[in-house]
């Protein structure tokens, strides 16, 4: 029995070891696009033509990587706003098909409708658009449309 124990312990100590090595196919490489920067629960990037790539985390917190680097001031900041738990939060972002002529951008957000319980039910959908600064550093807040 006490085998059987060490034996279990012994797997689950090695565990992580063995999965932060992935295995991946042929013609594939791992790249660290950030520079070593780390971001809470990432569901979805969108890159703009320029190459800056955004990183949208799920507590609803966008953040812009540029040339490697995070940038220390987060695109915008929607914690306020944005229903995180289980399957909720910011879950998607997307460019406009005409970005280059109207720097829109996309964001799918569930909205927080209570401040007392972040698995309360009542939260909803939400699709907003907003323009992107020409520096692509923010989204200008009064751009803000709800669209859905």
């Amino acid at each position: 029995m006490f085998r059987l124990f060490a034996g279990l312990a012994l797997a689950l100590c090695l565990a992580p070891a063995l999965a932060a090595q992935p295995s991946l196919p042929p013609g594939y490489y791992l790249e660290d696009a950030a520079g070593g920067a780390r971001f809470e629960a990432p569901v979805a990037t969108a890159f703009l033509p320029d190459g800056t790539m955004y990183v949208a985390a799920k507590r609803g917190i966008l953040w812009a990587v540029r040339g490697g680097t995070r940038l220390s001031t987060p695109v915008i900041d929607l914690q306020d706003e944005v229903q995180e738990g289980g399957d909720r939060g910011l879950l998607g972002i997307t460019l406009d098909p005409d970005f280059d002529q109207n720097r829109y951008i996309y964001l799918y957000y569930v909205v927080q409708t209570t401040a007392d319980d972040i698995f309360d039910a009542t939260g909803y959908s939400r699709v907003t658009r907003y323009t992107v600064s020409v520096d692509g550093t923010t989204l200008i807040p009064a751009s803000r449309t709800v669209l859905i």
